[in-house]
């Protein structure tokens, strides 16, 4: 970050979409000079051994079926994929390394107003979430791993809209197949079907209630 190449100014703040197209910070750099950044900021989240995770909904799909009142049950596709995150990584401290391993998140400070409720009831309930030690929002360009958070997003975004248009081959983009298959790894995508299910117990559990 400090220092990308001999004579190179400092970046302030590393974004996958704005270094692979070139623009802002990265406009006087060279797709090759552009390439190699990528893969450097890829190996250092490779080389630490963090695990990556990433959860992604079809939005053509929610935004077609969840309509009227399911809007008000069901909320927006960014705040599913937000509890699918938090909880995936529970489930990944529970099943595959220590049960009481206490864990900070941080998330991007632009989305505390969408999400703070959200993270104050898993906050509420520790004897159910022992494993949260705090859910805290700061500026991106201030938190590194926040920009690291950011390169995998960007990458399961595109895999995401890949995997959508053909399921069987899914094209994913050369920097990010080291990420696919590690260990730990894993990412979730809510589709038509998934959606579909979602409703149909939604509708279930308002007869048996009825």
């Amino acid at each position: 970050m400090n220092e990308p190449f001999p004579g190179r100014p400092s970046i302030k703040k590393f974004g996958l979409s704005k270094l692979r197209g070139g623009y802002e910070q990265f406009r006087d750099f060279s797709r090759e000079e552009r390439d190699h950044l990528n893969t450097r900021f890829k190996n250092i989240i490779l080389n630490v051994g963090l695990v990556t995770l990433a959860a992604a909904v079809d939005r053509e799909a929610w935004n077609e079926m969840i309509i009227g009142t399911l809007k008000d049950e069901f909320g927006k596709p960014e705040e599913y994929c937000f509890v699918k995150c938090v909880d995936i990584v529970l489930e990944t401290i529970r099943s595959s390394r220590k049960p009481s391993e206490k864990i900070h998140f941080f998330f991007d400070l632009e989305l505390r107003h969408q999400f703070q409720q959200l993270a104050d009831l898993y906050l509420d309930q520790p004897d159910k979430y022992p494993e949260i030690d705090g859910i805290s929002f700061a500026p991106v360009r201030e938190v590194v791993a926040l920009q690291g958070a950011d390169l995998i997003a960007s990458e399961t975004y595109q895999f995401a809209q890949a995997w959508l248009k053909d399921r069987q081959n899914p094209k994913a983009h050369p920097q990010f197949q080291d990420f696919i298959y590690r260990p730990l790894s894993k990412g979730v995508i809510l589709e038509k079907e998934q959606i579909a299910a979602m409703i149909a117990a939604v509708h279930e559990l308002k007869r048996a209630t009825s």
